[in-house]
């Protein structure tokens, strides 16, 4: 928490990236989903991309602060 009592990810815009048991990953405070390409998926953050690679993509929630990928993921980078 921050000195406001805000968590650090809203005052400083940073992601929050959360991961459900390799189906699901939702990413909080992202600034749009920059490709959507057949076994990736690439969501831009202010701390960099966020690079999903999988088998069966999809986008679920898409909104201003959220966005979820749904399907089978292999991997999860941040790129700087």
């Amino acid at each position: 928490m921050h000195r406001l009592g805000l968590p650090k990810e809203i005052v400083f815009d940073l992601p929050r990236i959360t991961i459900l048991g390799g189906l699901q990953l939702t990413v909080e405070n992202h600034h749009g989903v920059r490709a959507f390409l057949p076994g990736r998926v690439v969501i831009a953050t202010r701390a960099g991309l966020v690079v999903v690679e999988g088998e069966d993509l999809r986008l679920g929630v898409v909104r201003e602060g959220e966005v979820s990928v749904t399907g089978q993921l292999h991997g999860v980078q941040l790129e700087p």
